[in-house]
């Protein structure tokens, strides 16, 4: 399991290539925007609460369905539902979308070791195949899980550096890239008139 970090910075920029996809009226870049897509991508590890609550356990229930393509459509149709007044209602499905899936190909991609080691495997591609499918290969570092003092071991801090260093450049990037093009869609507009 990545940190809230990777997954909060990996929906910052699904929101921007949604933007950037847009050449013309585009979802606003407000803080209620980026926390939507920040919050969509965490939303996959709130499994973690009724892991917790029926069992006693954190990780027993964690990483199921919730970390699959299948409940990242579902979740865009209950953001697609509850959106129903903004006018950028599929635009802010396809960012909750996007940013939930984003989360569950970074979770198939973490491990307990980098480099050519196997991840630890989601069900991605749930409800059609149960079965969790793991890769031979470790992008991001697994963080310790326990109690609260675990989290802020050097081994967890290290992961979180890394993942700071990993995702806030494309995240940046695709942000800025989406400003540029509604700026540029502006001035083209402007001129037509």
């Amino acid at each position: 399991m990545a940190t809230p970090i990777a997954h909060s910075l990996a929906g910052l920029c699904c929101l921007g290539l949604v933007r950037v996809a847009r050449s013309k009226d585009q979802v606003a870049l407000t803080p209620a925007t980026m926390l939507l897509a920040a919050c969509a991508a965490c939303l996959p590890d709130l499994d973690l609460v009724p892991s917790h609550l029926l069992t006693g356990n954190l990780a027993r229930l964690h990483s199921g369905p919730t970390h699959s393509l299948g409940f990242a459509v579902l979740a865009a149709a209950v953001a697609y539902a509850v959106l129903w007044r903004s006018r950028h209602r599929l635009d802010l499905a396809l960012v909750v979308a996007l940013s939930v899936a984003s989360h569950a190909l970074i979770d198939l991609f973490t491990g307990p070791h980098l480099g050519a080691s196997r991840s630890y495997g989601v069900p991605l591609l749930w409800p059609l195949v149960t079965d969790r499918l793991a890769l031979p290969l470790t992008l991001f570092m697994g963080v310790k899980h326990g109690s609260v003092s675990i989290w802020f071991t050097w081994v967890n801090l290290r992961v979180a550096l890394l993942e700071v260093l990993m995702f806030v450049p494309p995240s940046l990037l695709a942000l800025l890239l989406s400003r540029k093009r509604a700026a540029l869609a502006g001035q083209l507009d402007v001129r037509r008139s």
